[in-house]
């Protein structure tokens, strides 16, 4: 059957919208003052089951949380660069732009986490990011998919798989790489409203559905 002559699940004028019908979501922090954001389960997923690459020499944009709780033990140093000179956890500081920011071939791991959105040039950013890798590095990234606009003065995109893998296939030489989207229509709508992910059932979250992507992520081993 044609979807547009589908017949409505729920009559039209009965849909019972309770908590939701209104215009300001439960959270205006993602969902933080109630516990842990939706877009985090799935980061902090997708890092935990690569979290055999974080390990040896990395590096992490803005602070170093997401390496050390990750990589552990298996982390011999940890770099954080930030264009903000007056962070107090970066030990470097630059632009991602700057290919001199970030020496080539110095990094066994790159994570990358919620950057290339809120930076205007991205193939740049993949490809300055790729080039600090050893060979036989990772980097791991995730990007917004679906999220509500951030008063951030420089929150420019939202990526599909398709195009964070454009990303990748057109700015590097990388052949081993996995890219995949997270989320659903219930998780979507949960986290624009600011519903933690403790509030969801595990099936719930765990769903995944094409058409409501949240999180893109993506690990790239450089050759």
């Amino acid at each position: 059957m044609n979807a547009e002559n589908a017949s409505p699940t729920i009559p039209v004028g009965q849909v019972d919208w309770g908590d939701l019908r209104r215009q300001d979501p439960l959270s205006e922090r993602w969902g933080f003052d109630r516990g842990q954001p939706v877009d985090r389960y799935y980061i902090e997923n997708f890092l935990a089951r690569h979290s055999a690459a974080i390990g040896g020499r990395c590096v992490e944009v803005m602070n170093a949380d997401y390496t050390r709780r990750f990589g552990q033990d298996r982390v011999t140093h940890a770099d954080v660069v930030d264009i903000n000179p007056n962070n107090p956890k970066a030990n470097l500081v630059g632009d991602l732009l700057d290919p001199a920011t970030l020496d080539a071939n110095r990094y066994d791991c790159f994570i990358l986490t919620q950057t290339l959105t809120v930076i205007y040039d991205g193939r740049t950013v993949m490809r300055n990011c790729y080039a600090a890798l050893k060979p036989g590095g990772t980097m791991l990234v995730t990007a917004a998919c679906m999220c509500r606009y951030s008063p951030h003065p420089e929150d420019f995109w939202r990526l599909t798989d398709r195009s964070l893998t454009r990303l990748i296939t057109d700015n590097t030489d990388c052949e081993d790489f996995e890219v995949e989207a997270h989320g659903n229509l219930m998780t979507s709508m949960s986290f624009l409203m600011g519903i933690a992910s403790g509030e969801l059932k595990q099936e719930e979250l765990d769903h995944r559905d094409f058409r409501f992507p949240i999180v893109v992520c993506a690990r790239l081993r450089k050759k």
